[in-house]
């Protein structure tokens, strides 16, 4: 298990994003489809925002912390 973890901490990161991104879309579907209303963002828009939101958050780590505003803003 542990060798699992230790591929690429920055893979390692993208990858909880976006699941974490998918759990949240996927409560706010399944919240949605209970009241019966229309979802705008579900699974697919949330997982997307996480993955954005991760390599942002990268790339400020490797170049400036203004980037990682920059991304976040855009996000």
């Amino acid at each position: 298990m542990s060798e699992l973890l230790n591929i690429h901490p920055y893979l390692t990161s993208t990858i909880l994003s976006l699941l974490l991104g998918a759990v949240v879309g996927l409560e706010r579907e399944t919240s949605i489809q209970k009241n019966g209303t229309h979802a705008v963002a579900g699974v697919r828009t949330f997982s997307c925002i996480g993955i954005m939101g991760a390599v942002s958050g990268i790339l400020g780590q490797l170049t400036s912390p203004l980037l990682t505003v920059a991304g976040f803003l855009s996000v």
